[in-house]
């Protein structure tokens, strides 16, 4: 009886570190959540409707969800219809949320939703029989990107004089968690020396997302034209370091251009003088950026008798 008991809470130890263990694994580690989705768009169901006589009215609307970390302010996630036959009649100008687009956090919230009536759909020609038509939808939103990691500020002076090493300078800096979930990734943040008292921070973007970066400076009516795309700003803190950026500035903020969906730019910074150890310190870094994406659906036009 006494061997019976032993086994039993035996199993019933070994089942609670199990459960601990499960629970270290399945929750999320870090600031964020992490990810590559932003905000989504698809067509409601039902509208339109998968098929509908020629000279039948149709309603035409999409629904938006935010799977990122980023809450799209009221008024600014915006749809429309575009490379759609205009024998529909249907409006291609851009219609806003009229509401804010929440996203996501760490602790597993909801995805924000939001419909967009984008108007009634009448084909007015003469169809023989039935034909098939693509109906196409883009949304236009302005996103972040945040990043919050930690680094090592020290020296390669300090390292070889002998003073005390808390930290190690070299290394990666992107981690479960440090990078919020948007389409526009930070992929790497690889730190190392540079000359006796300096850091370096290689800073690694990606476009991750199914659509395209753009501008966030522009009207999303704007961002048809190819100007305005790959166009990601960038801000980094503590404002002390100093990033090359593209356009021949130096700074704590800038433009940077993606070159087939990437850019890696390097980042300096000199530690204080009169510091006689390296020390952990907080890096933190924002993307803004316009992002489109699409959807599609297939609709059948039959002929009327």
């Amino acid at each position: 009886m006494k061997k019976y008991l032993l086994a039993v809470i035996l199993i019933g130890v070994l089942m609670t570190f199990s459960a601990c263990d499960k629970k270290d694994v399945d929750e999320p580690q870090g600031t964020f959540k992490g990810g590559t989705e932003g905000v989504g768009i698809v067509f409601v169901e039902g509208s339109p409707v998968s098929s509908f006589d020629a000279g039948e009215n149709a309603e035409f609307s999409v629904k938006l969800t935010n799977s990122g970390e980023y809450d799209v302010p009221a008024g600014e996630a915006k749809a429309r219809i575009f490379s759609t036959s205009p024998s529909f009649g249907l409006n291609n100008n851009y219609m806003a949320s009229s509401e804010v687009l929440y996203g996501i956090s760490v602790e597993g919230d909801t995805p924000g939703e939001r419909e967009i009536d984008l108007g009634i759909g009448n084909y007015a020609e003469d169809i023989v029989i039935k034909q098939e038509f693509p109906v196409n939808a883009r949304v236009c939103y302005p996103y972040k990107t945040r990043v919050s990691t930690t680094v090592c500020m020290g020296s390669r002076r300090l390292s070889e004089g002998g003073a005390e090493q808390v930290c190690e300078v070299e290394g990666s800096r992107i981690t479960t968690g440090t990078v919020s979930s948007a389409p526009v990734q930070v992929t790497g943040v690889e730190q190392g020396y540079k000359g006796s008292d300096g850091m370096t921070f290689s800073i690694t973007i990606e476009n991750k997302g199914t659509g395209t970066v753009n501008d966030h400076t522009k009207a999303c009516e704007e961002l048809d034209s190819s100007d305005f795309a790959d166009i990601v700003y960038m801000d980094i803190y503590p404002d002390d370091i100093r990033c090359r950026f593209p356009e021949g500035t130096e700074g704590d903020k800038g433009k940077l251009t993606l070159y087939n969906g990437a850019k890696t730019i390097i980042c300096e910074r000199t530690l204080e003088s009169g510091a006689d150890s390296n020390y952990e310190d907080n890096l933190r870094i924002i993307l803004d950026y316009k992002y489109l994406d699409t959807t599609s659906k297939i609709v059948t036009v039959y002929e009327t008798s």
